[in-house]
């Protein structure tokens, strides 16, 4: 009888355990996800980078005139500040959101225990109720055996 008291309360431990590991999963898992973002947007950025660079180079080695190497100069310049700025607002998306996801992963998390808990508390109080119900039952049954007996003693 121990042992099956035991059981609702061993599953909600069990129950809550998975919840924490999976939790941990999802936020392992979020956080791998935006650094494999940040790392892509790098790797385009560096690529994008030296492309322009080598670009630029090409037609400065192609032209004689002075003014034309200032405009193709000043142009890599103007591109290469305006590539930089949509990148670092693309950065800023990414490590904004950073935080949000695996704070959401930890919630789901909690809140899947949290409600664990609660399930294998009402399991738990409802297996005692049930088990007070019946021991009261065989406390009232053995009261009213020993009353029968006592009765029929004292009437030999």
């Amino acid at each position: 009888m121990a042992q099956q008291d035991q059981l609702p309360t061993a599953v909600g431990t069990n129950h809550i355990t998975l919840n924490a590991v999976e939790g941990a999963m999802n936020a392992i898992d979020a956080t791998a996800k935006h650094i494999q973002a940040v790392a892509d947007e790098m790797f385009e950025m560096s690529k994008h980078s030296m492309d322009h660079a080598t670009q630029a180079l090409d037609k400065l080695r192609s032209t004689r005139v002075m003014d034309e190497l200032m405009t193709i100069q000043s142009d890599y310049v103007k591109q290469g500040f305006a590539y930089y700025t949509q990148h670092s607002r693309r950065f800023g998306e990414l490590f904004m959101g950073f935080p949000g996801e695996i704070t959401k992963s930890y919630q789901d998390a909690w809140l899947q225990a949290v409600n664990a808990a609660v399930q294998a508390s009402h399991v738990a109080s409802q297996t005692a109720a049930d088990n007070v119900r019946s021991y009261s039952e065989a406390a009232r049954r053995s009261s009213s055996a020993f009353e029968n007996r006592n009765n029929v003693c004292n009437n030999v």
